[in-house]
């Protein structure tokens, strides 16, 4: 090798590359390198292997580090730490470990058990047991119907103030409505009018108080109709949650009359009807709040379109009403429920209430075009639209044969003598001075005087 030839350093494939100079050291013999080889810095470039082999076996690439030149145990890695594979210090400070998703993850991992040793050390005590699993189901729907919904503008605030107001009126005012107007479902309009209603009328009150409360408020302002659709979802599951755990309640007494009364009916009797009151039990837990739900949030989609378009207020509002209390009245009605029909309506409700989340902007445009053509026309301003800074109109032509305009002065007050009055005119008073209206303003601008310049 001649000591005059240029020789290019790299790096095999497998080394870290870096983009900066740096002074390569003198590589191990039996790299096909002679010693009188003058090391300058090299650039450190990434080759793949089979190049690199076959450059290095002709003794034309200087290695700045030869794997073979590298010790045996540098290359070696020790087993990583445990603070690295459980990097408990960085779960601890991890803001997205504490979201309320994973609060209510974490809750719906561990109520079945907690629920479990409660109602073990407590048997008698199954309507704290209801509760329990009600809560749970309505929590597992409620985090379907984020992942659904995804509203953007909620804060868990608004949702938490949804679920107290809904659990202190729902049920006791649905009840009293219901005794009040003697609750039937033997015919479709007593089913709606004493049933759907009542509900339904019962579950959006919390969403519309509210919203009415803070219409002033910038944070509910911002809200749209998807996010009181989730707000009504809130307060449907509350509700259904509070009717699982009554007709389980029901049910529960009547399984222990049934157990514990006197033998008039067989223990295969005694038994079926046990089966069958826990089963309508548990199949309530599942069913009840995720109905109401779909129920309620419709009409809170529309109590949306209501607060953003205060003119059809009242009648967004009751057409939401009217819509759901229907749906309602024929899931109770006799006939349909307990049958194939009642599938049917059970999957028209969810459908409407995915349509109304997912393509609900459409309905909101055509209100939003409604809205704007039904605004009164625009009153005339008692100023021309020139005395706000517009340009003015243009001056209308003259009448053929009038003399020309006298051309408008270029500063005011005019210099010079004022024009000429026409024939006939009485004599016009003097024209002021300007150089001396000029030094009166400046003798009352520092004397501390205000006010017009009297002319002379």
């Amino acid at each position: 090798m001649t000591p005059g030839r240029r020789r290019l350093a790299l790096t095999p494939f497998y080394q870290t590359a870096t983009n900066g100079m740096e002074s390569a050291a003198k590589p191990a013999p039996g790299h096909g390198v002679d010693d009188n080889l003058s090391w300058l810095p090299v650039v450190r470039v990434r080759v793949p292997p089979p190049i690199w082999r076959a450059a290095l076996s002709e003794g034309t690439i200087v290695t700045a580090n030869p794997p073979s030149s590298q010790p045996r145990g540098a290359r070696a890695r020790s087993f990583p730490a445990f603070a690295a594979l459980v990097p408990w210090r960085t779960w601890i400070h991890d803001r997205t470990l504490r979201t309320w998703q994973v609060i209510l993850f974490l809750s719906l991992v561990t109520v079945p058990s907690a629920a479990s040793v409660v109602f073990q050390s407590n048997p008698g005590d199954y309507h704290t047991f209801a509760w329990a699993f009600a809560v749970y189901f309505a929590g597992a729907w409620l985090l379907l119907l984020w992942v659904i919904i995804r509203p953007a503008n909620l804060t868990w605030k608004m949702g938490a103030q949804v679920a107290v107001l809904a659990l202190l009126l729902e049920a006791p005012l649905a009840i009293w409505l219901e005794t009040e107007l003697g609750a039937t479902s033997s015919n479709i309009l007593g089913s709606v009018l004493t049933i759907g209603i009542p509900e339904e009328f019962a579950k959006v009150l919390p969403v519309a108080a509210l919203a009415l409360y803070f219409s002033r408020s910038d944070s509910w302002r911002l809200l749209t109709p998807r996010d009181y659709l989730f707000l009504g979802a809130i307060s449907g599951l509350v509700f259904g949650s509070a009717e699982a755990v009554h007709y389980f309640t029901l049910y529960a007494q009547q399984a222990i009359d049934i157990i514990g009364g006197p033998q008039t009916i067989s223990v295969d009797q005694a038994v079926s009807l046990f089966e069958g009151s826990t089963l309508q039990a548990v199949w309530r837990f599942v069913n009840d709040a995720i109905t109401h739900a779909c129920w309620a949030g419709i009409s809170g989609y529309f109590v949306g379109l209501a607060m953003r378009y205060p003119r059809f207020r009242f009648g967004l509002m009751l057409f939401g009403l009217a819509l759901t209390s229907l749906l309602h009245g024929l899931n109770d009605l006799q006939g349909i429920n307990g049958n194939i029909l009642w599938i049917g309506v059970t999957m028209v409700s969810v459908l409407l209430f995915l349509a109304y989340a997912q393509s609900g902007q459409v309905i909101e445009d055509h209100v939003s075009a409604q809205a704007a053509a039904a605004q009164p026309p625009t009153a005339p301003s008692r100023w021309p639209s020139w005395a706000s800074g517009a340009a003015p109109p243009p001056a209308p032509p003259a009448p053929a044969g009038a003399p020309p305009a006298p051309p408008w002065p270029d500063a005011w007050p005019p210099q010079g003598a004022p024009p000429p009055p026409p024939a006939g005119a009485p004599p016009a008073p003097p024209w002021p001075d300007a150089t001396r209206s000029r030094r009166q303003a400046d003798t009352n601008g520092a004397s501390g005087s205000t006010g017009w310049v009297r002319r002379e």
